[in-house]
């Protein structure tokens, strides 16, 4: 869901729609957030795994 706003925000700012300083930054800081988050817990399950 936060990648579409992402895309979103990017698709808005490239067809000249006013946004919010908070609007551009918060959400794709969350959605690199939850990208990072998802990374160390697939990293955690390979390493279970090999043991």
């Amino acid at each position: 869901m936060l990648t579409c706003i992402s895309a979103m925000i990017i698709n808005m700012a490239l067809n000249g729609v006013d946004m919010s300083l908070v609007e551009i930054l918060v959400f794709p800081m969350f959605n690199l957030l939850a990208i990072i988050c998802l990374i160390l817990l697939f990293k955690n399950v390979i390493l279970e795994r090999l043991e």
